[in-house]
């Protein structure tokens, strides 16, 4: 394994920008690369400064070529992150990874108060956890019965089994080590995705977790090919449908129907990609 190394240094108040930045725009984009394996952002405080450390992980050096080019020494800096940034080395280094266990990383995101929070893939268990979270918090929160909780193990279970990691996602966002909220990307058709299982916390809310969230599924969903984006939601969840305002989806059905032990208004949105 190639771990590839960089310095920059940023002023104290830009910090969080470019971390902002690497959380949002350059991370994401590597993990689509083949071969890229995980990556890390060390910090250090120096007086007015920043000591800002990076770190990439590649299975091997013609990987970190096909990234940065013919001279894989040369750094690959955005111009978005030079104008944050008061220094930066024009080169890398390499080296190989002698002893360790490392998996792949979750992406960071820290909020401008400081809170911050990280997405990462499904893993085993993470499927189970959902369906017991939504259960319980549904239930606390809209008095929505068992059937509820039938409805979320299906879902999840139908994700598992036929799961095509290249036109669907789960993402799970983290807080302090725990699980804080899930959104999913399924597949209905060649030309259309479907956003599912939104939720977040109540102790996680207000960070922007779930504005990320469907951030991520909508630019997934564009990357994967797909021509629409379609979510299922209830009147009741307001919170959920001003995210999805917000991102562009528009409503295009409203039916009523009893489900969950009460009767609500159920809400088709769709978003043109």
């Amino acid at each position: 394994m190639i771990v590839r190394t960089w310095r920059a240094s940023a002023a104290k108040g830009k910090t969080a920008a470019y971390l902002q930045h690497a959380a949002t725009r350059v991370f994401p984009e590597l993990q689509k690369l083949p071969g890229h394996t995980g990556a890390l952002v060390l910090t250090r405080e120096q007086g007015t400064n920043v000591d800002i450390q990076v770190l990439t992980f590649w299975d091997a050096m013609h990987t970190v070529q096909a990234f940065a080019g013919p001279d894989p020494n040369l750094a690959v800096v955005e111009p978005e992150a030079q104008a944050i940034l008061s220094d930066y080395d024009r080169r890398v280094v390499h080296h190989h990874l002698a002893i360790g266990q490392l998996q792949r990383l979750a992406v960071t995101h820290v909020e401008p108060d400081g809170e911050a929070y990280s997405l990462r893939t499904h893993r085993p268990g993470d499927m189970g956890w959902i369906t017991h979270r939504q259960a319980v918090l549904y239930a606390q929160e809209y008095g929505w019965h068992t059937q509820f909780e039938g409805l979320v193990a299906e879902i999840v279970a139908q994700f598992i089994k036929t799961f095509d990691p290249q036109k669907e996602r789960c993402w799970i966002a983290e807080r302090a080590g725990a699980i804080v909220g899930s959104v999913l990307v399924v597949k209905e058709s060649d030309a259309t995705a479907k956003l599912r299982l939104l939720y977040v916390e109540a102790d996680a809310r207000g960070l922007g977790i779930g504005q990320r969230l469907v951030k991520e599924c909508i630019a997934f969903a564009r990357a994967a090919g797909y021509q629409q984006l379609t979510l299922w939601t209830n009147s009741v969840l307001t919170s959920a449908r001003r995210i999805y305002e917000a991102r562009g989806f528009r409503l295009s059905k409203e039916q009523p129907h009893h489900s969950f032990g009460h009767d609500l208004v159920g809400q088709y949105w769709m978003l043109d990609l």
